[in-house]
């Protein structure tokens, strides 16, 4: 395992929920065959994991932090824009579990690029333009159900010649803590 793809530390979210996630992002044509999940480390606060350090000591800090965080739950709220972009997102209805962890892996001793953005934690629907109807439409959609959150995970992106960018799982551990 290394670090040299954009690397980031992800919540995987599952079905059902997931797949309601999935048929929004087909219905609108999401282009990114990415996992439906919650980035805590590598969009916002923090960025992608720096690409030269040791994956050894990175899965070990992982670890540390999944055996001391219990698993969670909570349900998405409403649909929002990040301002002056095309990026619509699912907000979280409660936020502190995502920021505790986002907060612990900065103090990790994991190295991650700089962010210019505060923590947002957040599930991606689309990201490309969209017309004043479809963007109405979007923001109206709401995707019931409890989400639980009981893994942690790194996640690479990589991007092949003619090939939409693809999310590879590198590495997942259970959340564990009591």
């Amino acid at each position: 395992m290394d670090f040299t793809h954009p690397t980031y530390v992800i919540l995987p979210i599952k079905p059902p929920v997931a797949d309601q996630v999935l048929r929004i992002r087909e219905r609108y044509g999401h282009p990114s065959p990415n996992p439906v999940e919650v980035t805590v480390g590598g969009s916002s606060g923090v960025d992608v994991l720096e690409p030269d350090q040791d994956p050894t000591a990175v899965v070990q800090a992982l670890e540390r932090i999944a055996a001391s965080t219990p698993p969670f739950q909570t349900e998405f709220g409403e649909v929002r824009r990040f301002p002056g972009t095309h990026i619509y997102w699912l907000s979280l209805k409660d936020e502190a579990p995502f920021r505790a962890l986002h907060e612990r892996l900065k103090n990790s001793g994991i190295r991650f690029r700089p962010s210019p953005f505060p923590y947002q934690p957040h599930c991606t629907l689309q990201v490309r333009e969209r017309s004043e109807e479809e963007a109405a439409e979007l923001l109206r959609l709401r995707v019931p159900g409890t989400v639980v959150f009981d893994e942690i995970a790194l996640a690479a992106e990589v991007v092949r010649e003619n090939r939409p960018v693809e999310a590879r799982i590198l590495w997942t551990a259970r959340l564990t803590g009591a």
